[in-house]
């Protein structure tokens, strides 16, 4: 009798076995399949990401080296004006050294003939007692200058297809033959609140250039918004919208530089040139404000205490040099005398 229960009991125990077993391989067969279509799925997606070279699917952790010479031009001198110019991201080398070379021109109207008009809002001690101050700047810049033929000294073009070009051009060249008249129209808004708990920073910059000569007139603009950390460009030259890959851009000034120094921007190395020199212009341009009120409670009931200066000067700058610090692009500016 023993022997029967334990012969039943075998065959019970040998069946639940091989069912699980079968369940076991079910599941592993299963599972061996799913792997494989998800294979599949990853390999045909970086297949199509390679056969597209789609930008926008690329993470850029090797940075660009840029040109030693980019942060050391030649000064300018009573014969010479040296300036650098950058494209966009994303645009083929003969329309990118275009655009580099006209925006180059674009700095050279900035720096040496500019009409600067600025208001400044000062506003303190708001009584939610959140907010503790808050500035805001808003300037108009008018430039205008008559360049002569430029002799492009060096020129780079990056691995995110953006151009960099340094040019020459001559300073006293009085003869009107073959100038192009460069004109630039910008709008600057700032916005800085301190708070409490935080700070709040918004910026809009609107840079419309055209140049004329006898034969064409071209033209660019870029609109540069910002919010706190978050930024949106639009960009167009010959009224044709460039886009711009939509990933960071990572650069260092040396392959043998150890400092590991670098400089990663979100849309390419023109908006950190740009923008530092409009900063500093906007900062320097500030000179010989002028106070016109001081408003209170007649203001508004959250205000005790608002100040707004306006200052409207014609200057001029130079280049002193251009460095990368804390992972921003830094464009030393100076007033000429």
């Amino acid at each position: 009798m023993k022997l029967i229960l334990t012969l039943i009991l075998l065959f019970f125990v040998s069946l639940l076995n091989a069912q699980v077993n079968q369940t076991s391989k079910t599941q592993i067969k299963e599972i061996e399949k799913n792997k494989s279509d998800f294979e599949n799925t990853f390999i045909e997606n970086f297949q199509t990401t390679s056969q597209n070279n789609n930008p926008n699917n690329l993470v850029n952790t090797t940075p660009c080296y840029l040109p030693g010479w980019m942060l050391n031009p030649p000064k300018a001198t009573n014969d010479n004006l040296y300036i650098i110019g950058i494209s966009d991201p994303g645009m083929d080398s003969t329309t990118a050294i275009e655009l580099a070379v006209l925006r180059a021109k674009t700095i050279i109207a900035l720096l040496n003939n500019s009409n600067i008009k600025n208001v400044t809002d000062y506003y303190s001690n708001i009584q939610s007692q959140t907010h503790k101050n808050m500035f805001e700047y808003y300037s108009q810049i008018f430039a205008s200058y008559n360049v002569g033929n430029e002799t492009i000294i060096k020129k780079f073009y990056t691995k995110y297809n953006e151009a960099i070009v340094l040019i020459n051009i001559p300073a006293n060249d009085t003869t009107l033959f073959a100038k192009d008249s460069i004109t630039l129209n910008c709008e600057l808004y700032k916005m800085d609140m301190n708070m409490e708990y935080g700070t709040q920073y918004e910026a809009m910059f609107n840079i419309n250039t055209k140049k004329y000569n006898d034969d064409t007139c071209s033209n660019s603009h870029y609109v540069l918004t910002e919010v706190n950390g978050n930024n949106d460009v639009l960009t167009e030259y010959l009224n044709n919208k460039i886009t711009i890959p939509n990933y960071y851009f990572n650069y260092k000034f040396s392959e043998n530089d150890s400092s590991n120094i670098q400089l990663k921007a979100d849309t390419g190395l023109w908006k950190e040139y740009i923008k530092s020199i409009l900063l500093k212009i906007l900062n320097l341009s500030q000179i010989n404000s002028v106070k016109i009120k001081t408003l209170a409670e007649d203001y508004s009931s959250i205000y005790e205490k608002m100040t707004r200066e306006i200052s409207n000067n014609n200057l001029q700058f130079n280049i002193d040099a251009i460095q990368i610090t804390n992972n921003k692009l830094d464009v030393k500016l100076n007033v000429c005398p």
